[in-house]
């Protein structure tokens, strides 16, 4: 790079703006922190949003931006501004963005998309697009064994090392690539460029070349076409004319993505007229107007089939050393303004030069290339990959991307860990698929690497590792199960089994002291007919040289351990109380983060019916100490178990109704002494709640009633209540058997002779019958003992949640009880003991040399004490304050002295003191 004499390169440099200036990176798509708080070339209404190239929004599961400009190549005499003289280079603007799929067929690939803009005064007639490229395969002290390689079929320049071992001697080392994808336009001279123009123009002769002159912007032969020349043989060209009868004159000629036209009539109004933000529902300028905006899909800068691409036109491949000097100028424009393309080179360090030219650039305009990086394990992996990119870029940079990431929290345990996360993720909106709503499920992996490489197992058919194997998955109960119908490279992608969502997953197959990486992944169902597999959002998480690991939303590190000398768990004070109401259903709270719950909260759920019959929802409810009432959850419906409800207090609330039906187990005789048996029958289910259904009822004797029915009707010795209104029920009783048919209660004589009661409500004017309860003979030989006086049968029933049902309940929180800890003081350990040479929950050492972190933990601490460390003769080796919180009773020693050195092996004494509690003394070995 040219250096000026203040020892400023004379290159492309970052523009403010465009990131968050207190970072030392540029700005990502799914970091908010990395964004400035505004971008400075967007309205305030872009603040707090991401600067997409498609709105506001991303397009690819990951995206960055930023923008450079060349201000600071002041090395020739030249000023591209005549309105800013203290403007140099050319005056250009880059506008630099990175897409990444995390699809399974898309994640060895990175698309980089430049934005080029004239800012100057100054028209440049021949300009050329070019880009370096020294990929190093097998590392930066491994490059000089590295061949090249462009293939003009697959337009994809790829390299490898040649004995597939890199820095090191870590290996095999895979293939590196580039394709080169869109490059800019030439809207100016008269050709069809990219072939895509109306059929039935006329094609370029080798007649029209007489009298132009080569490359000077101009038409020199007076025939309409600038610069035509034998690259263009057999073009076609604009003549004014309609050739192929579409009303429609030369399009897709001279296309252009700033003249205000859908030029390849690709834009639909029914899913494209967003509005310039490219979001649909924000009313913002042109959405729903029926015409295409700029800003809006398929349309001027977001089509990139708007410009008339002139493709690639040079590629130059050379050995390091032997090529272009970058700050010669001349050098490097005349490696890639002739048209030439090299094909390999072979065993060497090696670098090569892209170039798109020759067009014009005048002053406001943008032209645009891309180019996508792709990696592979070998050459016919790296092809593959090449399609997928094609496919990618074909579609406008449009892929089928997974769903949003899920928020994901972790709390650990002794030998625990319990993840939970929010259902953000289920709503997705995703405009490649259809339908566009196409949430599947989740899925959890695990690893002890924060690159996930523990559960990479599954192989496709070449025996490549390819997709990673969950500890956990959950998926929507729907027609999706077992395996998606198209295999990828001969693996079949997993869907799920109808399991049904869960919001939270404990992992109890985790030791103590060990740290772990999980991320939940959220998952859609993938398109058989579009050929299109399922799709999962990314879980990042980058871990430096130092050890500092930076998570995505969906990801956690955490390491489990036992709890706090003493330690108590959070929970209920009590039971959860019924305070009103005659539901049978059950309420439970999952306590999934301790530490959350808050001590002596009392909340109340509270139940009220629907417009819609058989519908209920319920609130949840904070009481304060004025009986005031805080709202948390408000109308939910989810009654059947399921985990949707948001957290509150680190507590999630589960509802589980139950249906309308006799509950045997809780049915009998409370009162008197008769036994004989019944079976209760469900005969007429109402569509909505009245009075007397659903309930429990009494049959009690000795309180005189009538069976009712039309005739005859006649006076018996009992009657039927419901006992939630305490109300008279209209019953009828059946005597089949003759021989039994005295207005009372009794046994059949036969089976198909039982006596019955019918439960019968009005509706309307019809009488329904809704229970049957049939009288039935002792099994055995116990002789039957009939009802008389005082004698009360129950018929309960199960009865869904309804208006007026509450319930109450208060909260306990974790604690240390400190007489258990003074208790406890002799389960205080070290682990393992004896330490040999290194332990199992070691993590892994992060470069390929050195010994990497030793750790031994003292367990079941309190949560302060202060641990020392000595020799077996009394020498001091090490003080350690310990203070953690109530759920880790752990603290790690790295076995290094208090002068920093490593220790050595022997027996050593620890002594813990811990204030008010008490004292431990114990002994520990490090054997090499």
């Amino acid at each position: 790079m040219d250096i000026s004499p203040e020892g400023i390169e004379r290159g492309w440099q970052p523009r403010p703006g465009y990131s968050n200036p207190l970072q030392d990176h540029i700005a990502m798509s799914d970091e908010p922190n990395s964004w400035p708080s505004s971008w400075a070339d967007k309205d305030a209404s872009w603040d707090g949003n991401w600067n997409g190239y498609f709105g506001k929004r991303t397009n690819a599961d990951q995206e960055s931006y930023f923008v450079m400009d060349d201000n600071t190549d002041d090395g020739h005499d030249f000023y591209p501004d005549s309105t800013d003289l203290t403007r140099r280079g050319l005056a250009l603007r880059v506008g630099v963005r990175g897409f990444q799929w995390s699809n399974v067929l898309a994640e060895d690939l990175i698309f980089w998309h430049y934005d080029i803009t004239n800012e100057g005064t100054t028209d440049y007639q021949k300009m050329i697009f070019g880009m370096y490229v020294d990929v190093g395969v097998g590392g930066q002290n491994d490059s000089n064994d590295d061949n090249a390689f462009f293939d003009l079929d697959d337009d994809i320049t790829y390299s490898w090392d040649t004995n597939g071992t890199g820095e090191g001697g870590w290996g095999p080392t895979g293939y590196c690539g580039y394709a080169f994808l869109e490059s800019p336009g030439n809207p100016f001279n008269g050709i069809d460029d990219d072939g895509d123009g109306e059929s039935g123009s006329p094609n370029v002769t080798s007649n029209m070349l007489i009298g132009e002159i080569p490359d000077n912007g101009l038409d020199d032969n007076r025939n309409g076409l600038i610069d035509e020349a034998e690259l263009h043989l057999g073009f076609k060209y604009a003549d004014g004319e309609d050739n192929n009868g579409d009303g429609r004159i030369d399009e897709l000629i001279d296309e252009r993505r700033d003249d205000l036209i859908d030029n390849d009539l690709d834009w639909d109004p029914e899913k494209d007229d967003v509005g310039a933000d490219g979001l649909p529902g924000t009313a913002d300028n042109g959405e729903g107007d029926g015409i295409p905006t700029t800003g809006e899909p398929h349309f001027d800068a977001t089509d990139k089939d708007e410009s008339d691409q002139i493709g690639l036109t040079a590629f130059d491949v050379f050995y390091i050393g032997t090529g272009p000097a970058f700050f010669r100028d001349r050098e490097i424009w005349d490696r890639v303004s002739t048209s030439h393309f090299d094909t390999q080179l072979q065993n060497g360090n090696i670098a090569f030069l892209y170039g798109s030219g020759l067009f014009p650039l005048k002053t406001s305009l943008t032209e645009r290339f891309s180019v996508c990086l792709i990696f592979g394990e070998n050459k016919s992996d790296i092809i593959r990959n090449k399609q997928t990119v094609q496919r990618i870029y074909d579609n406008n940079y449009n892929f089928a991307r997974p769903p949003d990431k899920p928020n994901v929290w972790a709390t650990t345990g002794d030998k625990r860990v319990t993840l939970y996360w929010d259902d953000k993720a289920e709503e997705s909106y995703d405009q490649f698929s259809d339908p566009p709503y196409d949430f599947e499920g989740y899925k959890i992996y695990k690893s002890t690497d924060p690159g996930f490489l523990d559960p990479r197992i599954i192989t496709n058919a070449f025996g490549e590792k390819t997709l990673l194997q969950p500890v956990a998955q959950f998926d929507i109960r729907n027609d999706v199960q077992g395996f998606f119908p198209i295999d990828y490279q001969g693996v079949k992608i997993y869907m799920g089994d109808n399991k049904g969502l869960q919001h939270s997953w404990t992992d109890t197959d985790v030791i103590n002291g060990k740290t772990y990486y999980y991320a939940v992944v959220s998952y859609d169902r993938g398109d058989e007919d579009l050929n299109m597999y399922p799709s999962e959002c990314s879980r990042i998480i980058v871990r430096d040289i130092n050890g500092n690991v930076k998570l995505d939303v969906n990801t956690v590190e955490v390491t489990p351990q036992a709890p706090a000398a003493g330690y108590e768990s959070a929970g209920l004070q009590n039971e959860i109380e019924h305070i009103s109401g005659f539901a049978t259903g059950n309420l439970w709270i999952d306590i999934l983060d301790p530490l959350a719950v808050q001590d002596n909260l009392t909340f109340k759920v509270s139940f009220d019916d629907t417009t819609h019959p058989d519908t209920i929802v319920y609130d949840l409810m904070e009481i304060g100490n004025d009986d005031q009432e805080n709202t948390l959850i408000k109308e939910s419906y989810y009654v059947r178990g399921e985990d949707f409800n948001p957290l509150f207090d680190g507590m999630r609330l589960f509802v589980f109704t139950d249906s309308i039906e006799w509950d045997g187990h809780n049915s009998g005789w409370i009162a008197g002494n008769a036994n004989i048996p019944i079976r209760v029958e469900h005969r007429y289910h109402f569509p909505s709640r009245r009075e007397g259904y659903p309930a429990s009822y009494e049959v009690r004797f000795g309180d005189p009633d009538t069976s009712w029915w039309f005739i005859p009707r006649f006076p018996v010795n009992f009657s039927v209540w419901d006992i939630y209104d305490n109300k008279k029920m209209l019953f009828t009783l059946e005597e089949p058997d003759p021989a039994t048919r005295d207005s009372s209660i009794s046994v059949g004589t036969a089976p198909g002779l039982e006596e019955y009661l019918r439960i019968i409500i009005r509706d309307g004017t019809i009488p329904r019958e809704i229970w049957r309860i049939v009288f039935l003979n002792p099994l055995g030989d116990e002789e039957a003992i009939l009802p008389d006086d005082d004698d009360i049968l129950r018929i309960q029933i199960k009865t869904p949640f309804r208006s007026g049902d509450s319930y109450r309940f208060t909260t306990k929180a974790a604690r240390v009880n400190q007489e258990m800890a003074k208790n406890n003081l002799d389960q205080i350990a070290v682990v393992p003991n004896p330490y040999v040479a290194a332990a199992r929950w070691e993590p892994s050492r992060l470069l390929a040399t050195g010994r990497g972190e030793r750790r031994l933990f003292f367990i079941h601490l309190p949560t302060e004490c202060t641990i020392r460390i000595f020799t077996i003769s009394g020498d001091h080796v090490q003080t350690i304050e310990h203070s953690s919180t109530i759920l880790d009773g752990s603290e790690s020693w790295d076995l290094k002295s208090k002068d920093g050195l490593d220790v050595a092996p022997g027996m050593y004494i620890f002594h813990i003191d811990a204030p008010d509690i008490g004292e431990k003394i114990g002994r520990f070995a490090i054997i090499k």
